[in-house]
């Protein structure tokens, strides 16, 4: 059921592929041994924010981590949307009082793991905003941009009402939270929940990701692989140098806390100007593999996986748009009806057609 789910997930913007999806089979459909399932269940798990962060911590952004015990992601679970459960309402609480503490008005929440940006209020704020802008008046590839601009900018919350109700309705930290609680002891894994000081959305061709392995940054491209942002090509050497610059000086940190292999999401905030957005597993089998994860590259491509994993170094910028129907494509369906919806009478007729006898 996770893979189905997965393979519905949003594909504008890269996406962690779901743990348990990924550790339930190979490439070739066959499931993994039981202990190396396990392996990558603790390799995700380990990989979270609380680990990378303090080797980051003065190129990100500030950030605050609650443990999330066992009651309460059980209640996190349960929830749906709601914060009734005594537990679910008590980390409502320590929410507020984390951002009454740290000074902070509004907040990015997540788990150690992934984030709700998958929660269908960011959606739904999104498509208002994009009807507002009269954004089905533009092209298709400025529509696509404008809406995943609109999105990143509903990812802020002021509340640990607010915080819940994306969390409980998000598949993907759904995922995450059973994924932990069929380890065979939660309390090693240490989830938690985590807010991130949000200061506004950051521009979507600012992100980049780069792909790590034994240590050495082979390959790196745009977040928003999709995409083709005009402004980039100009500023493309500096881009590269600043990004490999940082990298070049984060490397024997990470290495020496077990990041040998891993993606690493930058922003280039302007010359000299970077910041390390997140960090994420990496391994080859199943981790951050798949094509929503690895962008501009794809591990299942024998040149892309040797320029990964023995270079030389490539830094890939979309210099053409895809085709209007490609792009579509790249949508999954919540996004192609927004940005580019059917006629009226194409979707009767569909309806029409679906719901007719046999001949």
């Amino acid at each position: 059921m996770l893979a189905a789910l997965e393979a519905q997930r949003l594909r504008l913007r890269p996406v962690e592929t779901a743990p348990a999806a990924a550790a339930a089979a190979t490439g070739t459909g066959e499931e993994l041994p039981e202990k190396e399932q396990q392996r990558i269940r603790q390799e995700f798990f380990a990989a979270g924010l609380e680990k990378w962060l303090p080797l980051v911590a003065d190129l990100s952004f500030p950030s605050k981590s609650l443990p999330l015990s066992r009651e309460a992601c059980e209640a996190l679970l349960a929830a749906d949307g709601a914060t009734a459960d005594a537990a679910a309402a008590g980390l409502a609480r320590g929410i507020d009082e984390a951002m009454d503490d740290c000074g902070w008005d509004r907040v990015f929440v997540k788990l150690s793991t992934r984030s709700p940006k998958d929660a269908p209020k960011i959606l739904e704020r999104a498509r208002e905003a994009f009807r507002a802008r009269e954004g089905s008046q533009l092209p298709l590839q400025e529509r696509a941009r404008l809406l995943a601009e609109l999105v990143q900018q509903q990812f802020g919350v002021s509340s640990g009402a607010e915080a819940l109700e994306l969390l409980t309705s998000s598949a993907r930290v759904r995922e995450d939270l059973e994924y932990a609680l069929e380890a065979p002891c939660y309390e090693e894994l240490k989830l938690h929940v985590v807010l991130r000081r949000y200061d506004g959305a950051l521009p979507i061709a600012s992100e980049f990701r780069g792909i790590v392995w034994g240590g050495a940054l082979n390959a790196l491209g745009q977040y928003y692989h999709p995409l083709v942002f005009p402004e980039l090509q100009g500023q493309r050497e500096r881009i590269e140098r600043d990004l490999r610059e940082v990298h070049k000086n984060l490397q024997p940190k990470l290495s020496a806390d077990g990041f040998t292999h891993c993606i690493i999401d930058f922003a280039w905030l302007g010359p000299g100007k970077v910041r390390v957005i997140e960090i994420n597993p990496f391994d080859g089998v199943a981790l951050g593999c798949f094509p929503g994860s690895t962008g501009l590259f794809r591990w299942d491509d024998e040149d892309d996986r040797r320029t990964i994993t023995h270079g030389p170094f490539q830094f890939r910028i979309r210099k053409e748009p895809l085709s209007d129907s490609a792009l579509k494509l790249n949508l999954n369906t919540t996004w192609r009806d927004i940005v580019a919806p059917q006629p009226r009478h194409w979707r009767a007729s569909a309806a029409k057609s679906s719901h007719a006898g046999p001949a």
